[in-house]
């Protein structure tokens, strides 16, 4: 549904929606919703059982609450980006937008369990997320290492940091990739050097104490696995720690994802069919349920494709007065 919110017209339509509506979710900037007549303490005053989700990157209290900012901005406030990158060079965001992504869940999150709260009191409630917030909590060792010790995270690259100090819980190339290897622990370990046929160089005293090489030259340890590793495909290693149960992760690129048989085996990959973009196959359901499964028998909509439905639905004009001039338009927000 689209509607032109700088348009008296909008405005009296998106208030009768919130009328019989569970939810609002907005990302608006505090001054915008105050001129819209939409701030949370608004919407509790006009409609007392209605849900307001706020997901913005500061929240809507403390210093920060009128400060603008998107997923770049909340992975640097959350402490996310300074643990990203390699050792000397600059952070790095969290990629693929995923402050706004886990913001969203969490979201939906606290307004079900608003909604939840409001069958027992029978009043909705202001949900306020922000996407700093989120960061912050999932960096979860990331603050309570220095809250509860004054230790501060530091940037390893591609290798896991202060993750207990035994070698290895890094990422490393192969022929024709990467791989994520977690031996940390002595069995593993063991058979992972029996894998590589016991070069004479893990019988080297430098190189038995596993704590020591994780902490003081891991970089070395990485280029004696280096010359075994990049002489064989992701699929090879796949295979040998497998056999030996050796704990492993192939890092997959975009394609391989795609091509990945145990996605394809959940069915995580759907095809759906758009108006206009014809047959696309999209991600689906991260979980599976055993009684009502997910599924999607239609494609996001167009814009403003259900405007006319919802309008009729909720009795704000007739199907047969036309399309409802001047409330259409996309509201510039």
């Amino acid at each position: 549904m689209t509607l032109d919110l700088q348009s008296a017209a909008g405005r009296a339509r998106l208030g009768a929606q919130l009328e019989t509506a569970d939810g609002l979710v907005e990302n608006l900037p505090i001054e915008r919703l105050e001129a819209l007549g939409l701030t949370p303490e608004e919407t509790r005053r006009r409609w007392p059982r209605l849900v307001h989700v706020s997901i913005t990157t500061f929240g809507r209290r403390g210093p920060y609450a009128r400060f603008r900012g998107h997923a770049l901005q909340a992975s640097a406030a959350g402490a996310a980006s300074i643990t990203i990158g390699e050792p000397g060079r600059a952070p790095l965001p969290l990629p693929v937008s995923q402050p706004d992504y886990q913001g969203g869940v969490n979201g939906a999150i606290g307004f079900l369990l608003a909604c939840l709260a409001r069958e027992r009191s029978g009043h909705g409630q202001h949900v306020d997320v922000a996407t700093a917030d989120v960061v912050a909590f999932y960096g979860g060792i990331t603050s309570t290492m220095y809250t509860a010790q004054e230790i501060p995270w530091r940037r390893e690259g591609h290798r896991a940091s202060r993750s207990g100090g035994y070698y290895p819980y890094t990422i490393l190339p192969c022929r024709d990739g990467y791989l994520c290897m977690i031996t940390r622990s002595g069995h593993p370990w063991k058979r992972f050097v029996e894998a590589m046929g016991n070069p004479a160089w893990t019988r080297d005293p430098r190189y038995q104490d596993r704590a020591l090489m994780g902490r003081d030259y891991p970089d070395e340890v990485d280029a004696l696995l280096a010359l075994w590793l990049e002489e064989r495909t992701s699929e090879e290693l796949l295979r040998i720690c497998r056999e030996r149960g050796i704990p492993f992760s192939v890092v997959r690129d975009a394609p391989g994802v795609a091509a990945c048989p145990q996605l394809a085996a959940r069915g995580f990959f759907v095809e759906i069919h758009h108006s206009e973009a014809g047959a696309l196959r999209y991600p689906g359901a991260p979980w599976r349920f055993s009684k009502t499964p997910w599924r999607t028998d239609r494609p996001a909509p167009l814009l403003g494709e259900h405007t006319s439905q919802l309008f009729v639905e909720g009795g704000l004009w007739e199907a047969s007065d036309g399309a409802p001039h001047g409330a259409e338009r996309t509201a510039e927000l």
